[in-house]
């Protein structure tokens, strides 16, 4: 029987998939709508204002007293797509190894 932590484990990195999935999908659904912006733009100035960035957070658990996350800003979109896609890779990897651990863990008599 496959354990519940590797059960777990599988279906967290299937999340983290998914997810990162998601967030590609609106970053190019941003990046089109902005581009649409961009053409019907009057001016350098209205093209300055609607520059992309976004955020990036880590959650900071091994300092209780301060702030439990750390955050910077203004993250050029292709940084940010590049952050999620080899993290997404990571869950991939991941999963391939889980997916190894489960089969052995089936196969796997308990006394």
């Amino acid at each position: 029987m496959i354990k519940q932590e590797t059960a777990r484990a599988i279906y967290c990195c299937y999340a983290e998939i998914i997810n990162s999935e998601k967030l590609l999908a609106d970053i190019e659904d941003e990046e089109k709508r902005l581009e649409e912006e961009r053409k019907a733009a009057h001016s350098r100035e209205d093209l300055k204002e609607r520059q992309p960035c976004y955020e990036l957070g880590v959650p900071n658990f091994f300092n209780s007293e301060k702030d439990r996350s750390m955050r910077i800003f203004h993250v050029n979109p292709a940084m940010a797509k590049a952050v999620i896609v080899s993290h997404q890779a990571n869950q991939k990897a991941r999963l391939v190894e889980l997916n190894e651990r489960a089969k052995i863990e089936a196969n796997t008599e308990e006394a």
